[in-house]
């Protein structure tokens, strides 16, 4: 696992509709989660977002 710096660690979210770009979001990430499963060695990364506020 690597290591995050949070205080520059964003995520960037866009809602659209039938193609046309109407909200874009950048949230702080504030917390990383990887679950491994055991029979397959497979990994999926779970992130923790900041609340927008505005």
């Amino acid at each position: 696992m690597e290591a995050l710096d949070y205080n520059r660690s964003f995520a960037i979210n866009t809602a659209a509709c039938d193609g046309e770009e109407k909200n874009t979001c950048r949230t702080q990430l504030l917390a990383r989660c990887e679950i491994e499963t055991a029979d397959t060695g497979q990994a999926e990364a779970f992130f923790l977002g900041k609340e927008c506020i505005g």
